[in-house]
C-alpha cells in the first residue's frame, strides 16, 4: 500500500487534472490507508474525495470504505447506516446480482452479528445466497439451505456459507451450521478443480482445514449430548475427506488415466507438467541466490510458468469434455469399505486430528464401530511432544544416552496420551497410523508402553515389540494406493553415489557399498555405484523396475530451499519429482529426512515421500531424521532379507528393526531408537506368506483337484 500511496500522490501533481480525477485518486488513497489500518486518515481522505466528486461510482466506493472504517473502529450503527447507502448505490450501478452488491450484503450481515441481531444477519446472508444462486428460493430463513446442484465454483458463495455457519454455531444451531459448512466444502472442491497450481491448492487447504476442525468439534459435542454413533462416523469421514486432498486428487486422476496413456491430450498434459516442474525448480534455485538473483531470469521463468499454467487450464477443460467421467467420479467414503479393504483381523486403524487446542483420535477395527477420543493439549503435553521429536533431530543420540530415564518417562507419557486408551485392552498386532500436524514427525515405534528399570536399550518395552506399524497420509490415499496393483517384475534398481573423497562437497557415505553388497544377496536387479549413479539414468530407467532403492544424501529442505535428494552428478528437487510419472511398487529412500518436510496445514509434510507418492510410487520406506550410515546399511540388509522371506513390506521393516535389536554383534550403545526407529513404511499392510507353506498349499490344492477329477469319473461310471 505504501508504494501505491506514493504513486497516487505523484498522480495528483500531474497538470492538468479534473475534479473527477482528483476525487477518484483521493478515493483510491483512502482505500489504501484503510488497508494500512489508518482509519482516521482514510475517513479524512474520503471527505476530500467527496468534495471533488460528481460520479456515482466513486460515491459508492467511498461509502463502502467509510462503512469498513466504522466497522473496524467498532462504530457498528454508523457502519450499518453507511453500508446501507453503499448497497443501494451498488444495486443502482452494478445490479442486484453483481458480486460487489452481494459482498456488501455480507458486510451488513457481519455488522448485524456485532449488533447482536442474528435474525437480521441471517436474512442478509440468505439474501446474498439468493442473489448468487439463481435457483435458490428459500422459504424458511433458518432451515432452508441450497442443494449441491445449486452451487458452482465461486469464492463469494463459499465465504457466505462459512459466515452463515459461524453465526448458526453462535446461536446454538449446530446441525444447521454443519450443513452450511458441508456446502462450503462442496464449493471448495469445485474451486480446487479449476486450479492448475499446487501453490493455490495448498493455500486453499488452510481454509479447508479450519472448517474441518469446526465441524469435528460440533460433531463431537453432539455425540457427547446424544451418544449417537452417526455423529462419530460423520466426524471421521469429514476428517478423512479433508486430509491430503491434493494428493488424493492426483492419485485418483492418475488411476483414471491409467488406460489413456496413448491419448494425445494425456501425453501433452504429461509433457507440460514435466516442463512446469523443471521451471519451478529453476525458479526456486534462482531465488536461493537472494541478492544475486537475476531479475530478468526470474521474470522469464514467471512468464513461461504463466504460459504453461494457461495451456494446462485449457487442456484440462478439453480432457474433461472428452472424458466426462473425470467430473462425475463418485469418490465418497464408506466405513464398511474401509474395514473390508484396509483392515485385517487383529488390526487397528488410528487417525489423528491435531488442532491448536486439542487432539482428536479416531480408532477403527474390522466389524466394530469407530471410536473417538478428544484430549485438550496442555503446555506440558506440547513441550513433551517437541522434546521427544528433538531427541532424534540432531543427527546423533547424545540426548537419549545422557538421560535414559527422562527419555523413558517422556516416551511412556506420550504413549499413554496418544495411543494407550485405544489399544491397551485389545488383542491386535497391526497398527495403521494416520498422523496429523506435528505428529507426522513422531517415531511411534520408539514409544515406551510400560514402566521399566531396564537400561539396556534392546530390552526396553517399545511399542515395536507389540505392534507392526504402517503409515498413511489419509484413508483415501491408502485406498488409492491399493488400486494400483504391483507389477510382477520384482526387479530392483539401486543408486549408490558414494561421494568418495567428498565429491561435490558431499560427505562420503562409507557404508553404502556394503549396503549394496548385502541387498544384492536377496534381490535381483541392477546396482549403480559411484559415477554410474546418475540422475539422468534414474529419470530414464526408473519405470523399468518394480523397486527403486536410493542410498544417498537427502534433506527435508528449509524455508528457502526445497526438499531434495542427491545423485552422483546433480540434485533431484521436490518440485521436479512432482512432474515425474513413476510406477514402481516400492521406493526405498535410504537417506536422511526423506519422510519429513515443511508442514502444510491439511496436507501434511511437504516431504520427498509425498513427492514420490504424488509421482505415482505405490509404497515407500522413508526416514524421519538424519540417519546413521552404518545402522542404515544393517537395517536395509535386514529389510530385504525379510522381504524375500515374507513378500510383505510392512512386516519386513518391522522384523528388520527387531533383528537389529537382537543382533549381538551390535553394542548396546548403538541400539538407542536413534539407530533403528527412523525408517517408516508408508503404504498398506499385506498378508505375510511363508514360502515353504506356500508350496504346501499349492501341493494340497493340486491333490484336492486330482481327487475331485477322480470322483467325477467314478460317478460317471
Amino acid at each position: 500500500q505504501k508504494e501505491a500511496i506514493e504513486i497516487i500522490e505523484k498522480a495528483l501533481q500531474i497538470k492538468p487534472i479534473t475534479s473527477n480525477q482528483k476525487s477518484i485518486l483521493y478515493s483510491l488513497m483512502a482505500k489504501n490507508y484503510y488497508e494500512q489500518n489508518d482509519y482516521s486518515k482514510a475517513l479524512n481522505l474520503i471527505d476530500i474525495s467527496n468534495r471533488y466528486n460528481n460520479n456515482l461510482k466513486t460515491t459508492q466506493k467511498n461509502e463502502l470504505t467509510k462503512g469498513l472504517c466504522y466497522f473496524k473502529t467498532e462504530k457498528f450503527n454508523l457502519a450499518k447506516k453507511t453500508l446501507l447507502k453503499a448497497v443501494k448505490k451498488s444495486e443502482k450501478i452494478y445490479g442486484f446480482n453483481n458480486r460487489e452488491t452481494i459482498k456488501i450484503y455480507n458486510l451488513l450481515a457481519n455488522v448485524d452479528v456485532k449488533l447482536k441481531q442474528p435474525q437480521k444477519a441471517l436474512a442478509n446472508y440468505q439474501k446474498s445466497l439468493q442473489l448468487l444462486l439463481p435457483n435458490y428460493h428459500p422459504k424458511n430463513m433458518l432451515e432452508d439451505n441450497p442443494t449441491k446442484n445449486d452451487l458452482f465454483a465461486e469464492n463469494t458463495i463459499k465465504e457466505t456459507l462459512d459466515a452463515k455457519a459461524n453465526l448458526l454455531v453462535h446461536i446454538g444451531k449446530p446441525l444447521q451450521a454443519i450443513r452450511n459448512y458441508q456446502l462450503a466444502f462442496e464449493v471448495e472442491k469445485m474451486l480446487q478443480k479449476t486450479y492448475t497450481s499446487q501453490k493455490s491448492k495448498l493455500l486453499q487447504q488452510t481454509e479447508i482445514r479450519d472448517r474441518t476442525e469446526k465441524i469435528v468439534d460440533l460433531f463431537y459435542e453432539l455425540f457427547q449430548e446424544t451418544r449417537k454413533q452417526d455423529y462419530i462416523n460423520s466426524a471421521f469421514i469429514t476428517v478423512e475427506n479433508s486430509k491430503a486432498m491434493i494428493l488424493q486428487d492426483v492419485l485418483n486422476s492418475n488411476y483414471l488415466k491409467r488406460n489413456l496413456t496413448t491419448d494425445p491430450l494425456i501425453i501433452k498434459e504429461k509433457l507440460l507438467l514435466q516442463k512446469k516442474s523443471v521451471l519451478l525448480k529453476n525458479k526456486k534455485l534462482e531465488e536461493l541466490k537472494i541478492d544475486k538473483a537475476n531479475v530478468s531470469v526470474l521474470k522469464d521463468l514467471n512468464v513461461r510458468l504463466t504460459t504453461i499454467n494457461t495451456r494446462l487450464q485449457v487442456l484440462k477443460q478439453k480432457i474433461l469434455l472428452k472424458y466426462p467421467f473425470f467430473k462425475s467420479t463418485n469418490n465418497s467414503l464408506s466405513i464398511t469399505d474401509i474395514q473390508d479393504e484396509l483392515l485385517q483381523k487383529e488390526h487397528l486403524l488410528i487417525s489423528f486430528l491435531d488442532t491448536k487446542t486439542a487432539v482428536f483420535i479416531f480408532s477403527l477395527r474390522k466389524d466394530h464401530n469407530i471410536s473417538l477420543r478428544k484430549f485438550q493439549k496442555t503446555s506440558h503435553f506440547n513441550a513433551s511432544l517437541k522434546e521427544y521429536i528433538n531427541l532424534f533431530s540432531d543427527g546423533h543420540d547424545a540426548k537419549i544416552k545422557k538421560d535414559i530415564d527422562h527419555y523413558k518417562a517422556n516416551a511412556l507419557k506420550l504413549y499413554q496420551q496418544l495411543l494407550a486408551p485405544e489399544i491397551i485392552n485389545l488383542s491386535i498386532n497391526k497398527l495403521t497410523l494416520i498422523p496429523d500436524g506435528i505428529l507426522n514427525f513422531v517415531a511411534f515405534d520408539a514409544l515406551i508402553t510400560s514402566k521399566t528399570k531396564h537400561t539396556n536399550f534392546s530390552k526396553l518395552p517399545y511399542l515395536l515389540f507389540k505392534h507392526q506399524i504402517n503409515y498413511g497420509y489419509s484413508v483415501k490415499v491408502l485406498q488409492q494406493q491399493l488400486k494400483s496393483l504391483p507389477t510382477k517384475r520384482k526387479k530392483i534398481v539401486g543408486f549408490f553415489p558414494v561421494f568418495e573423497n567428498n565429491y561435490r562437497q558431499l560427505q562420503e557415505i562409507s557404508h553404502t557399498l556394503n549396503e549394496k553388497k548385502e541387498i544384492a544377496k536377496y534381490t535381483n536387479g541392477t546396482y549403480l555405484t559411484s559415477k554410474n549413479a546418475l540422475k539422468k539414468t534414474f529419470l530414464s530407467d526408473a519405470n523399468k523396475y518394480d523397486i527403486l532403492h536410493l542410498s544417498t544424501h537427502a534433506s527435508a529442505g528449509n524455508f528457502h530451499k526445497p526438499a531434495h535428494i542427491e545423485f552422483r552428478n546433480e540434485t533431484l528437487y521436490l518440485p521436479e519429482i512432482y512432474g515425474l510419472h513413476l510406477n514402481a511398487d516400492l521406493t526405498v529412500l535410504s537417506a536422511c529426512e526423506t519422510g519429513i518436510g515443511k508442514l502444510q496445514k491439511g496436507e501434511g509434510a511437504m516431504s520427498l515421500a509425498r513427492g514420490f507418492l504424488y509421482a505415482g510410487i505405490k509404497n515407500l520406506l522413508v526416514s524421519l531424521w538424519k540417519v546413521n550410515d552404518k545402522a542404515t546399511s544393517i537395517l536395509m540388509r535386514n529389510f530385504y532379507k525379510n522381504y524375500k522371506k515374507t513378500n510383505t513390506k510392512s512386516a519386513a521393516i518391522h522384523q528388520a528393526k527387531l533383528d537389529y535389536l537382537n543382533d549381538k554383534s551390535i553394542s548396546n550403545t548403538k541400539k538407542t531408537p536413534f539407530y533403528w526407529a527412523s525408517f517408516v513404511f508408508i503404504g498398506n499392510t499385506e498378508v505375510a506368506i511363508n514360502k515353504s507353506f506356500e508350496w504346501q498349499y499349492i501341493g494340497l490344492g493340486t491333490m484336492l483337484l486330482l481327487g475331485f477329477i477322480y470322483l467325477r469319473k467314478r460317478v460317471r461310471q
